[in-house]
């Protein structure tokens, strides 16, 4: 299950840990929270995460999402 702190800008729905700040004991409380989780609970976690990863953090969507990106930037400038 992963955990992360909101900063991080990751979207992972249901089966994540967000973090509100990176503390020591916002973190010990995350980790206090996965380990309450069942192994069965934290397979299927892991398979959602894995699947999640693959379909959202590909190539193709990267340069997609930077393309966009510099796009939006460009004609923010010319409209400047």
């Amino acid at each position: 299950m992963p955990v992360f702190t909101k900063y991080a800008g990751v979207n992972l729905d249901d089966f994540g840990i967000v973090m509100e700040s990176p503390t020591i004991a916002v973190l010990s409380a995350a980790i206090d929270s996965v380990l309450l989780k069942s192994g069965t609970e934290m397979k299927e976690n892991a398979k959602k995460t894995a699947n999640f990863v693959q379909k959202n953090y590909t190539f193709e969507h990267y340069k997609a999402t930077l393309q966009k990106y510099i796009s939006n930037e460009l004609n923010n400038t010319k409209q400047q």
